[in-house]
């Protein structure tokens, strides 16, 4: 999969994130490489097979639930000692806000 963007370091964040979770054995697309081509920037990343969970029916989410959870449960165990802030995230990892609190009002004042 190729995703482009004009937006400068557009996937620093993404690749960080798809490594953060990867090292630690959540299920996630590997990011292969990230460029610049002319004035975009680019992502090559592994297509994950499958469909957007929110797209089945209410019987095929309950059957899924079962074998979700897992996954979530190793994504609420990953390890982010090595990061500081709050927030959306930094290409190294780090949050922008210094805390909740500050992260919320930010948000709140761009709407």
């Amino acid at each position: 999969m190729i995703k482009f963007s004009a937006f400068p370091d557009a996937y620093e964040t993404e690749q960080f994130v798809a490594h953060l979770l990867t090292s630690q054995g959540v299920i996630y697309p590997k990011c292969i490489a990230t460029g610049k081509y002319e004035n975009w920037n680019y992502q090559i990343a592994v297509k994950v097979e499958g469909q957007q969970i929110a797209n089945e029916t209410k019987e095929q989410k309950e059957y899924l639930l079962p074998m979700l959870l897992p996954e979530l449960m190793k994504m609420n165990l990953v390890s982010v000692d090595h990061t500081s802030g709050y927030g959306w995230l930094d290409g190294t990892g780090n949050g922008m806000s210094s805390s909740w609190h500050e992260f919320i009002l930010d948000t709140f004042k761009e709407e």
